[in-house]
């Protein structure tokens, strides 16, 4: 890890808006050749090991303002730094900057929950995926804790596996990925953490009832758990819904965000045998509709002469986005339950192999 992107990624988790000053900023305790930049806005703690940054004599314990230092460093590729005059020096080939301690390190908050780990497992890259392919579902209502964050439990329907779930009480988007080692215990990670951990490309995750540790080469993160109860959340997935369509799921993101353009509140989905005309219309500006055909042997709508619903665009487009990820698989469209709302699923080799992706969107009224 470089220092450039440890001041980075320790800055994603400094605070901007805390009433304690020193979380706005990144701690540097350099000794014996080593740095070390932490992290934290008393909920995800974040430390970073970089080598060849400083000197082998220097020593030093400051902490230098986050969003500054974070603003410094992107704009350099081999950043190294010293102390000068009490004050830190970030310095590249041609330019140098130098900030100065804002805050006492003996003030800075320290991790006082007690690492109670019941589960450790293995470095996986499908972990950090799925967190981050569900996030737009979480919710920021503080009001809500329970929503305010990623439900990690063990798959009860799967051996060997993990569902991640998240929802804000509208949509709802989970995936089931592979775990190895131990099953850890239901706990719901708070959205800053889960945005940290999704950021990592291969952690490894120790989960306990109060705190959740992974790790990744030089770079560590600790997140306290939300102290709420976990959803019930598979109460809400309607069950054997009947499928209406199986559409490419690339070619129905194009068609979704073509019709945003002119609505961006509401798209509606029109549901036939042979396509899905997605459509907007606005009665000052016109309308817009793409055709978006079935695929698959023996997909295709099951209800006789087709079937109407209206979603929210961003809403569709995430679901979309969590079910296939990076890739264009296919996307089962099935109708829900007594709300109207439509369940999409990953079709076979629609996504990531080794995940099972289900999203819920609920409808809007016209």
């Amino acid at each position: 890890m470089t220092l450039s992107e440890a001041i980075q990624h320790a800055a994603r988790v400094a605070s901007s808006r805390a009433a304690m000053p020193i979380l706005s900023g990144v701690r540097l305790t350099s000794s014996k050749g080593e740095l070390r930049v932490r992290a934290t806005d008393l909920r995800v703690y974040w430390e970073g090991r970089v080598e060849g940054a400083v000197g082998q004599d220097a020593e030093f314990d400051m902490v230098i303002p986050a969003g500054v230092a974070a603003k410094i460093v992107a704009r350099w590729r081999d950043a190294k730094l010293r102390v000068v005059d009490e004050a830190v020096e970030i310095r590249d080939a041609s330019s140098h900057a130098r900030l100065r301690s804002f805050a006492d390190v003996l003030d800075w908050p320290e991790l006082l929950v007690k690492d109670d780990a019941t589960a450790a497992g293995e470095p996986s890259v499908e972990i950090p995926r799925a967190i981050g392919r569900v996030l737009s579902a979480a919710s920021n209502d503080e009001t809500r804790p329970s929503f305010c964050g990623v439900f990690l439990e063990a798959d009860p329907a799967r051996l060997g596996a993990v569902q991640v779930t998240a929802t804000d009480g509208h949509r709802l988007h989970t995936i089931s990925v592979p775990w190895s080692g131990e099953l850890p215990p239901a706990v719901i990670v708070p959205i800053e953490g889960a945005e940290a951990i999704s950021r990592m490309v291969a952690p490894a995750l120790t989960i306990g009832a109060r705190l959740v540790r992974a790790r990744c080469g030089d770079e560590s993160i600790w997140v306290r758990t939300v102290d709420a109860d976990p959803l019930p959340w598979r109460q809400t997935v309607p069950v054997d819904s009947p499928l209406v369509a199986c559409v490419n799921g690339a070619e129905i993101a194009k068609a979704v965000s073509l019709a945003a353009i002119l609505d961006a509140r509401v798209v509606e989905l029109l549901c036939g045998p042979e396509a899905v005309v997605v459509r907007s219309e606005s009665l000052e500006l016109g309308v817009i509709e793409s055709r978006v055909a079935v695929v698959g042997a023996g997909a295709g709508f099951d209800g006789g002469g087709g079937m109407s619903m209206s979603f929210s665009p961003r809403y569709v487009l995430d679901a979309l986005a969590a079910i296939t990820g990076e890739g264009d698989g296919d996307v089962e469209i099935r109708s829900g339950g007594g709300y109207g709302e439509a369940t999409l699923w990953r079709a076979p080799g629609g996504g990531d192999e080794g995940a099972r992706a289900l999203c819920v969107i609920m409808p809007l009224r016209k």
